[in-house]
């Protein structure tokens, strides 16, 4: 659910990409504890442009990313 909201956010011309980043942190980071939580936004933070790339692509298996 996070990932396909993410999409859409995307494709919504009105959506800034930090917005869509703030969402998958607030949606699926911050529902996790201690170094995972922070693993998690470490990871949004290193890899940013790939995972927004992939996400408009729609090359992030829903079902295996989170």
């Amino acid at each position: 659910f996070v990932i396909s909201s993410a999409q859409t956010m995307l494709e919504d011309k009105n959506s800034e990409e930090d917005d869509v980043l703030k969402y998958i942190d607030n949606q699926f980071c911050s529902k996790l504890n201690g170094n995972q939580k922070a693993n998690c936004q470490s990871m949004l933070d290193t890899y940013r442009e790939i995972l927004l790339g992939q996400i408009r692509q729609g090359k992030v298996n829903r079902q295996k990313s989170c």
